[in-house]
């Protein structure tokens, strides 16, 4: 013999409320208590901190594409501010760097470089050692250093430059373009 009991609780609704508050902070509370986070070290200056491995990162205007970047590793300086970096505007330091510039979500443009750095807050980019761009009708720029300024659209290459296009070859200090390397300057010709 059992019995079977059910009750409703009446009450005022804030404190139901209330209730299914306290119990999902008491869980969340619990849960944290669970995950162990390693200890890390205390410093005035942390230069190192954590790495994104094998990462990209899409820009977007709307529902259009602007960029993807693609990279072997992303160190990310100070380890206390951890993804909140990027909201703060830090400098992400990268290598092996491959982004591509889209058009249209179809990709004009891509660059190829051993090291780079973005800053979040301006979405400007600046790679350094030789650093190659291709266009998709294969107009190409070699040069030592690139920056890409993400307000203007436009990269200025600078160090020993070469540009590549319809079989012509402009050799140069610096160069100013588009990113489709259609709208050229280049500066101090060798």
């Amino acid at each position: 013999m059992y019995a079977k009991v059910s009750a409703v609780m009446k009450c005022p609704p804030n404190l139901k409320k209330i209730a299914i508050f306290f119990i999902l902070a008491i869980g969340i509370y619990f849960l944290a208590c669970v995950v162990k986070f390693p200890p890390q070290k205390e410093t005035l200056v942390d230069i190192s901190g954590p790495a994104l491995e094998d990462f990209n990162f899409t820009e977007y205007n709307g529902t259009q594409k602007v960029f993807t970047i693609y990279g072997k590793r992303g160190d990310i300086e100070n380890r206390k501010m951890g993804i909140f970096r990027v909201a703060l505007g830090k400098v992400v330091e990268m290598k092996d760097v491959r982004i591509e510039f889209y058009e249209d979500n179809k990709i004009v443009s891509t660059l190829l470089s051993p090291k780079g750095a973005m800053d979040p807050a301006t979405r400007n980019i600046e790679l350094s050692g030789v650093t190659d761009l291709i266009t998709e009708d294969r107009r190409t720029l070699t040069c030592d250093k690139l920056t890409w300024n993400s307000k203007e659209k436009t990269i200025l290459a600078e160090g020993k430059c070469v540009l590549r296009a319809e079989g012509r070859v402009l050799k140069g200090n610096a160069v100013n373009a588009d990113i489709k390397l259609r709208d050229v300057n280049v500066m101090n010709r060798g």
